[in-house]
């Protein structure tokens, strides 16, 4: 199963589960929302909540370079 959390305008978390915890894929939306452009995986996590800040931290590092 898959949960898709929003990180920013258009880019959002797609998370997997795991049998030992979370994962996922940062991807960037089109802006009108239906293409999509993965940009990297997100290492497993304990939660989706330490994914989810771990995500939010890396895509800061993304976009400012």
């Amino acid at each position: 199963m898959h949960s898709i959390i929003p990180l920013e305008p258009n880019y959002v978390l797609r998370i997997r589960s795991e049998a030992s915890g979370m994962s996922g894929e940062i991807i960037m939306l089109s802006a009108a929302g239906q293409a999509e452009t993965h940009l990297f995986d997100a290492p497993l996590q304990e939660s989706s909540e330490a994914l989810v800040a771990w995500s939010r931290r890396a895509l800061q590092a993304y976009r400012e370079g």
